[in-house]
């Protein structure tokens, strides 16, 4: 189990394409929205019917916004299910790809497609810039999980006993005996082992404090590219 411990790096290189899932998705699904109908010149003719164009964003934005959040939260909390039920939901990859936070983060990368495509006029230009702008909030919170965690680690204390044999950083079977607590760090100290880990309940705490932050900017976003398509006169 070692080799899955917290910082190994099998679990780094596993983590890392989950965590970019949904701001390249986001952002592909987002950046096309407008910035296909500027790029071709399609807009004069879109924008030109009985439906205003502020109503055809909002429509569009509605139904697309709709398929995001059913995506997921709905398939992805599927497909984490299994690997919820062997591991503690509070590594990076579990984290990151269940939960709200992952809908909130994909919104998150959908609106900034959105607003890109909107100022650069440009597919392809505009999924780069979304996703290196989704960057930003998601390495926030990377690090408000991992090192720097908010609220802050528990600790406990053990007592040795026969030489604590089999103590380690796993968060499988972790040495505070609950499972689903993330034991990041396991130390000697005398008699005892100082074991600093995240309880298994602060899962829903960090996915409200982490989806908070990506979803400001899902709701941000959009409304601007609203505001400035309905100011647009050519």
């Amino acid at each position: 189990m070692d080799k899955f411990a917290h910082g190994s790096p099998i679990l780094a290189l596993i983590n890392v394409p989950l965590t970019a899932i949904p701001g390249m998705l986001g952002a592909v699904v987002g950046a096309p929205l407008l910035g296909r109908e500027l790029e071709r010149g399609t807009w004069r003719l879109a924008w030109s019917q009985t439906v205003p164009r502020t109503r055809w964003l909002v429509t569009k934005l509605s139904l697309v916004t709709g398929g995001l959040v059913v995506f997921g939260a709905a398939v992805m909390g599927w497909l984490n299910e299994p690997v919820d039920r062997v591991t503690s939901r509070l590594q990076l990859g579990p984290f990151t790809s269940g939960g709200p936070t992952f809908t909130a983060s994909l919104l998150c990368a959908f609106g900034l497609g959105v607003l890109a495509g909107l100022l650069l006029r440009n597919t392809i230009g505009a999924m780069v810039t979304a996703y290196v702008a989704w960057e930003i909030p998601a390495t926030v919170a990377i690090l408000m999980t991992d090192p720097i965690h908010i609220p802050g680690p528990a600790v406990m204390r053990i007592v040795c006993q026969a030489g604590c044999p089999g103590a380690s950083a796993s968060a499988v079977l972790p040495v505070t005996g609950h499972l689903g607590d993330y034991v990041l760090s396991v130390e000697r100290s005398g008699g005892e082992l100082v074991v600093t880990y995240l309880p298994a309940s602060r899962f829903w705490t960090e996915q409200l404090i982490q989806g908070g932050l990506f979803l400001a900017i899902a709701v941000i976003t959009p409304g601007e590219a609203i505001w400035l398509l309905h100011r647009r006169t050519s």
